[in-house]
């Protein structure tokens, strides 16, 4: 007896599983003593009983077979056409449920069949696969995961930060539902969780984010509001700075309208006020990227918010000095003027500080020559006259 089909008989034998001929194949399985296709053929007989759902036909070749390697596969497969009753019957016959990841499961849109592999000891942790689901909007996924929490408590921190990454990405992509549903579901958008957008730095909590970060660098203003901005978390400093440095004024305003402070170094000065004139900067190569867009407009908006809010800018060194204004040279001398008008009308840094930031040869010729700067600091002591 030959421990394998021909290559003409395993092709018979595709063709008989295509129309289903279920009787015709016992029959050759009697006569042959085996169903084990040939080995040079990639798609067995057992694939194409899979694409056609019939649990007998797939059953047949399963009894037929020893071989734990094919099983496993047949589960795999009968996972993502989401099979549960095939899936059974495999387990049943000796497949293993620890072969096939907890993702495909949970993507799969059947809870049941993932409570089943939850019962089998599924590996809910590695990979996050809650996360996954979560991502690609797989709702049953949800009461999943609850059930998980309460099966496993003592797998609570690893559930929830699963939880927290799907909800930080859906803030950065300003799904409102999704917020809702995973805030819903126990989801912390202040919590500091790794990028799923880069898994390399899973490991790095310096590369980790929250979703009122995200959700301030992209300027989702709905999301912010979602979330609910609380002046005694210090992180919301962070999505202050986040917001600012993409020149979203709105939500800096919103994030300080609510009492958050804008110093938050340890010199007072404002890291989102730095940041924000250094997206002034950024405008001129922004604007390359994005046509029609007035990004260094943007970041004027911003520092308006921010030192009406009482924002100092105060870097800490020399170097971020020298750093602003070359920043600032890449623009036109209309947005430098706006910058400097702001700083002085709000008193924004000492005075010093600010005689030294404008007084360089080339920053001198960008604002119009020194008649040019009498004139703007005579403007901006009138405005602060008038303002007493």
């Amino acid at each position: 007896m030959n421990d394998s089909l021909s290559v003409e008989q395993t092709k018979e034998l595709k063709a008989l599983c295509r129309a289903g001929r279920l009787y015709e194949i016992e029959k050759r399985a009697s006569q042959w003593g085996t169903l084990t296709p040939h080995p040079e053929v990639r798609r067995t007989p057992l694939d194409v009983a899979m694409e056609t759902g019939f649990h007998s036909l797939i059953e047949l070749f399963i009894c037929h077979t020893t071989d734990t390697t094919v099983k496993n596969h047949a589960l795999e497969q009968a996972v993502r056409r989401s099979r549960f009753d095939v899936v059974q019957m495999l387990v049943d016959h000796g497949a293993d449920p620890l072969s096939v990841t907890f993702e495909d499961v949970l993507c799969s849109y059947q809870p049941d069949m993932a409570r089943y592999f939850m019962a089998r000891n599924a590996d809910l942790i590695t990979g996050n696969p809650f996360t996954t689901a979560f991502r690609h909007k797989v709702r049953p996924a949800l009461g999943v995961y609850l059930d998980s929490l309460r099966q496993f408590p003592a797998r609570k921190d690893a559930l929830q930060q699963q939880l927290d990454m799907a909800l930080a990405y859906h803030c950065a992509e300003g799904s409102m539902k999704w917020v809702s549903l995973l805030m819903w579901a126990g989801g912390n958008p202040l919590s500091n969780v790794p990028d799923i957008e880069y898994p390399k730095y899973m490991g790095d909590p310096e590369m980790w984010h929250t979703g009122a970060e995200v959700a301030a660098s992209r300027g989702h203003l709905d999301v912010i509001k979602k979330i609910s901005v609380d002046a005694r978390n210090k992180l919301w400093q962070r999505a202050l700075y986040r917001a600012s440095s993409s020149g979203h004024s709105q939500i800096a305003g919103f994030i300080l309208d609510a009492g958050v402070s804008p110093n938050d170094m340890s010199n007072g000065g404002s890291s989102a006020l730095d940041a924000a004139i250094r997206h002034v900067g950024w405008g001129a190569s922004l604007s390359r990227i994005f046509p029609g867009r007035d990004t260094a407009g943007e970041g004027i908006s911003t520092i308006k918010v921010l030192v009406e809010h009482g924002a100092r800018w105060q870097p800490e060194t020399p170097s971020d000095v020298s750093t602003a204004r070359r920043f600032l040279y890449a623009v036109s001398k209309y947005y430098i003027v706006e910058v400097i008008s702001l700083l002085a009308k709000h008193k924004a840094c000492d005075n010093d500080l600010f005689l030294r930031f404008i007084s360089t040869p080339k920053m001198t010729e960008c604002l119009g020559g020194k008649e040019e700067i009498e004139k703007l600091l005579r403007r901006a002591n009138k405005r602060n006259t008038n303002r007493k």
